[in-house]
């Protein structure tokens, strides 16, 4: 097999783990070079102050509000909740958060790439369904658009919530796949239900 074969055929079969591998090291590489303006130890947070704000008065204090001991509905509660577990288990750091939504970007190009193939499942393009292409491309263009690498960095909601909008898609997806109305059909709908819930739990539509 020639050496352009060889790469070719090597390409076709890791691309969505290289795609992977490039949204790891450009997040790393935005980490590094811009810790001095992500850092908030022990100064100003780069992103959303109120969700900060929940999260420690929820680990102090046991209640949802931006004023400690008062409880309010400022923002949906969902990615404040799970920064506080973050609080909890790892310590309140930028570090940490960014770490926890370079996974969420990670799982958000699978779910975007797996949303291709199942659209575009039947074209062909160089002898390779037109989906994996069409997955491939657009878990690129998501890997690498530097003001999303940026955005997802900083503490805020945008990671869990695309996250979820992704699952959300694929579920309906796959529910527009299903022959029948039948017992599973109706196991897909509730979860598409439950994820469509979680999302309006992390960010108001």
């Amino acid at each position: 097999m020639q050496p352009a074969n060889r790469l070719f055929h090597f390409l076709r079969r890791h691309k969505l783990a290289l795609v992977l591998i490039l949204a790891v090291l450009l997040r790393l590489i935005f980490l590094v070079l811009l810790a001095d303006t992500l850092r908030f130890g022990d100064g100003a947070v780069h992103g959303s102050v109120a969700y900060d704000d929940l999260a420690r008065n929820l680990l102090e204090t046991g209640i949802y509000g931006r004023t400690p001991g008062v409880a309010d509905s400022v923002l949906p509660p969902l990615y404040s909740i799970i920064l506080a577990g973050i609080y909890a288990v790892f310590g309140r750091g930028f570090v940490q958060i960014a770490l926890f939504h370079i996974l969420l970007d990670l799982l958000s190009i699978i779910l975007l790439d797996q949303i291709c193939r199942r659209l575009f499942r039947q074209a062909v393009l160089w002898g390779v369904p037109a989906g994996e292409w069409v997955g491939t491309l657009a878990g690129l263009f998501y890997a690498a658009y530097p003001y999303l690498i940026f955005q997802n960095l900083t503490l805020n909601d945008t990671a869990l919530w695309i996250v979820l909008l992704h699952s959300f898609v694929l579920l309906l997806i796959v529910l527009r796949e299903r022959p029948t109305f039948d017992r599973m059909t109706l196991v897909w709908a509730i979860l598409a239900g439950a994820v469509l819930g979680l999302a309006t739990l992390t960010r108001a539509l």
